[in-house]
Formats: C-alpha cells, structure tokens, sequence
C-alpha cells in the first residue's frame, strides 16, 4: 500500500463535463475527494449512502442541503448527513474537498 502520492498520480473521476477535475484518495473506512470546478459547473441534487465533510478551499459554491441553501467561501465548511438531499453550483472558480464515509467504491476505490 502507498502511503504518499503526487496530485497528479490521483486516479481522476471521468466525466463527460470539463468544467470539473475530481482526484481521489482512499482508505479501507474513508475515501477524500479533490474537486477542482468551473464557474457554473452543476452537482445536480441527489443523496448516497455516505456521511460528507465539505470544505470549501478556495471560490465560491451554492450549496444545498435538505430545505437549506448556503452561499459558502472559501474557509466554510458543511455537514451532510447520510441520505439527505443535496446540491451544488460553482459561482466561481472553487476548490472543494469532500470526505465521504464510508469509503466510495463506486467511485474506483481499488485503484489508489
């Protein structure tokens, strides 16, 4: 197992939208995600499994959780629970960080 990893090297999440450039590490419990989003890029509402940390690192995003909308910047952090609503927008230019747990296998956990 490696314990040390250039950004790069990061196994990246394709998606058919360039204005998004996702890199993931994971653990056997956690898996973090590195978001780098476009102005106007879109996370369209939906819900999973895994408890979520966001921090927004740098920029500006829309966010929503259950019934509640939040303009965050960057230093703000948000909580969401297991299974409840929620969505996003790239006012500007943003770094995100998310940590999900449990870990993402569905987003390729075998190959980091």
């Amino acid at each position: 197992m490696r314990h040390f990893y250039e950004f790069s090297e990061l196994p990246k999440l394709e998606v058919p939208d360039d204005r998004f450039d996702v890199r993931f590490v994971h653990t056997d419990n956690i898996t973090v995600a590195f978001n780098e989003l476009k102005a106007g890029a879109e996370i369209p509402a939906h819900t999973h499994i895994h408890e979520t940390i966001d921090y927004i690192q740098e920029g500006t995003l829309e966010m929503k959780i259950g019934d509640e909308t939040v303009e965050m910047n960057a230093g703000a952090v948000a909580r969401i629970p297991s299974n409840v609503l929620h969505s996003a927008k790239a006012i500007t230019d943003c770094r995100v960080i998310n940590v999900f747990y449990p870990m993402r296998e569905d987003f390729g956990a075998a190959e980091s």
